[in-house]
């Protein structure tokens, strides 16, 4: 009786085991997809924010030559 419950508890452990570690992988996927997501977007953030700043700079120089 004693040796089938340690078994058991055995079993239990690496059941809880392999769980844990099946959310720990995909925690780690889905932080890569989002990582991955995040630095796609800040590329474009970053292009469409420099043309925006681009744009910006152009205006407020054209502004500042036309007040000389």
């Amino acid at each position: 009786m004693m040796k089938y419950r340690t078994e058991l508890v055995y079993i239990k452990s690496t059941l809880i085991l392999f769980r844990s570690l099946n959310i720990l992988f995909r925690l780690w996927i889905l932080s890569l997809l989002v990582y991955g997501y995040i630095t796609i977007n800040n590329i474009k953030l970053r292009s469409t924010a420099g043309e925006i700043m681009n744009s910006l700079c152009f205006h407020d120089l054209h502004y500042v030559y036309s007040l000389h």
